[in-house]
């Protein structure tokens, strides 16, 4: 692996984009192609408000598509059928839509939840795709297929905890301007990437900015790959106090005074990058 930090790299992207909204994503996500319209519109037109950032939940895929298949006609259909498991909450996103509709998370497989929400929803294969087209066809066909783009969450108020935040899969989806980039300054570049992604949630939330989370079929896909379980990564990683992570994001929401993890140089401003 590149030694060089993931987070580092993105911000050095994040301090040369040039546009008005920044997409932070990473090289094995497919994007939905309902998705790719959304960010297209303007506010007017029903696509981002810069008052928020956007989170979404991940759909890791079963199976990895061709090439062939990574096309708007394709790739789609592919990744509905093929839908593994979902990185959701049960307060938003997909589990919101399906605790809105009185159904159980447990009529499409198995699934984990922590005590604050966190959902993970393990689609049951049956040996064929069914399952997963069902799940697909419930979350999209919401209120008639007009469920609204995105939901707050949470949905009344800032949140004074991390917990109240979607962090799941926080690195593979995150859509801020680049106002609000500037102004937290990226993503932290400690040495030590372990819940970097989640941390620049809890700071925009710090911030005065909205957590937003996007509903299908405006989804994330996550490319098949081996990879650790985050459990693993942080007991992987050194000198890494996770309670102590939690309480100084905490102190920081419950305030609304965020502390600048960067100095004004970070994404090495000052350094000249060839492009």
């Amino acid at each position: 692996k590149n030694p060089f930090p993931q987070f580092v790299a993105k911000n050095v992207g994040i301090r040369r984009a040039r546009g008005n909204w920044l997409l932070v994503t990473n090289a094995d996500v497919l994007l939905s192609f309902e998705l790719l319209q959304w960010l297209a519109k303007d506010k007017a037109q029903g696509g981002p408000d810069s008052s928020r950032y956007y989170r979404a939940d991940r759909h890791d895929l079963a199976s990895t598509p061709s090439s062939d298949q990574i096309q708007k006609t394709s790739y789609d259909s592919f990744s509905h059928r093929n839908i593994d498991n979902v990185k959701t909450m049960s307060t938003t996103g997909a589990g919101y839509l399906i605790e809105s509709l009185d159904l159980n998370f447990d009529d499409f497989g198995n699934y984990t939840m922590t005590p604050w929400g966190h959902l993970k929803l393990m689609i049951d294969s049956q040996g064929d795709n069914s399952s997963s087209e069902r799940y697909w066809k419930t979350v999209t066909g919401f209120a008639g297929g007009e469920a609204p783009a995105s939901i707050p969450h949470p949905a009344f108020g800032q949140p004074s905890d991390i917990k109240e935040l979607h962090t799941h899969a926080d690195g593979d989806f995150i859509l801020m301007t680049a106002d609000a980039a500037a102004q937290v300054r990226g993503y932290s570049e400690d040495p030590k990437p372990i819940l970097i992604d989640s941390q620049l949630s809890a700071q925009l939330a710090a911030a005065g900015f909205k957590q937003h989370v996007i509903l299908p079929p405006l989804a994330v896909f996550h490319q098949f790959h081996g990879q650790q379980r985050m459990a693993q990564r942080v007991s992987a990683a050194v000198d890494i106090n996770v309670q102590q992570f939690i309480d100084k994001i905490d102190s920081m929401m419950q305030t609304g005074v965020y502390k600048h993890e960067n100095g004004e140089s970070w994404g090495f401003a000052t350094s000249k990058m060839q492009m």
